[in-house]
């Protein structure tokens, strides 16, 4: 509820959306659908698991150096 409420003046900038009541709801309804895929991504994980995603993920956003 407080996640919709905090990111309905974006969503109604963004979207175009004259009623802020409209936009929090979007708003949570996008909020607790992407909660719930991640509550479900982590618990199909075990902790290895994520160490080495979050590595590869790392090293990835860094990239690598090229020799000059």
């Amino acid at each position: 509820m407080m996640a919709g409420y905090l990111t309905s003046p974006e969503l109604m900038r963004m979207a175009a959306i004259h009623d802020r009541s409209v936009a929090s709801l979007i708003a949570a309804t996008l909020v607790v659908t992407i909660l719930n895929k991640g509550i479900d991504w982590a618990g199909n994980m075990n902790f290895a698991d994520f160490i080495i995603n979050l590595g590869s993920m790392l090293s990835r956003m860094k990239g690598t150096k090229k020799d000059e």
